[in-house]
């Protein structure tokens, strides 16, 4: 029992002095950072300083970015503006171009009636000249039977608004003067005159010309 008591006191002895030694410890820390901080107060002087330009400068440097950053804005607006407008013409040049592809297909479309047309017209100046030939050559003997006419009036004293002259063709397409004189008529065919198609060519005295679309035309007591 004697040991016992023994040994639960060199147990609390140890206790106190590992106890003792640690606060000494404590102490020695704090005494020695406390002689670290005293020395380096001129540091944290010169520290303090470099923080405070290294602060300045930060906020020149950013005053500068921001000032760049504002007039690159202003910059982008001004190009996103460009682009907006660039767009809008790009949209309506497109606009432009589907419409005239439009045309280029109702132009396509038309180019067969249009090269039919052109064709049809380039037979217009050679059926006008066939025409034109058909009826120098009436004029020609129409001139000649009116004088002769003319001549056999005179002799038998026949007065012009008695005398009735047509003009017919007949199935073989060759023109046909017909004079009637007080009820009695006289059939003349004309020599190397065609009818083009159902057109008939009359002459009155006055050499005036007309079409007719019958196969037998009368214009009254005029001379043809």
């Amino acid at each position: 029992r004697h040991i016992e008591q023994l040994v639960a006191e060199i147990e609390l002895l140890k206790k106190l002095h590992d106890e003792e030694v640690a606060e000494l410890r404590k102490q020695i820390e704090y005494s020695k950072m406390t002689a670290e901080l005293d020395g380096d107060r001129p540091d944290l002087a010169v520290a303090s300083r470099s923080v405070q330009e290294a602060e300045k400068w930060y906020k020149s440097k950013f005053d500068t970015l921001k000032e760049h950053a504002g007039k690159h804005e202003e910059h982008m607006k001004t190009m996103k503006d460009e682009i907006t407008t660039f767009h809008n013409k790009v949209t309506e040049l497109q606009s432009q171009i589907d419409q005239l592809e439009d045309m280029d297909g109702v132009i396509a479309q038309m180019e067969p009636q249009l090269c039919e047309t052109k064709l049809e017209m380039t037979k217009y100046p050679q059926d006008y000249q066939e025409l034109l030939h058909i009826k120098l050559q009436l004029d020609v003997e129409i001139t000649t039977y009116r004088k002769l006419l003319e001549e056999e009036e005179q002799r038998l004293g026949i007065a012009k608004d008695q005398t009735l002259i047509n003009l017919q063709y007949t199935s073989v397409f060759r023109i046909v003067l017909k004079i009637e004189v007080r009820g009695a008529s006289v059939l003349i065919p004309l020599s190397g005159a065609l009818v083009k198609g159902n057109s008939l060519y009359s002459v009155n005295s006055q050499s005036q010309c007309q079409c007719g679309d019958s196969n037998t035309t009368s214009y009254g007591p005029m001379l043809l």
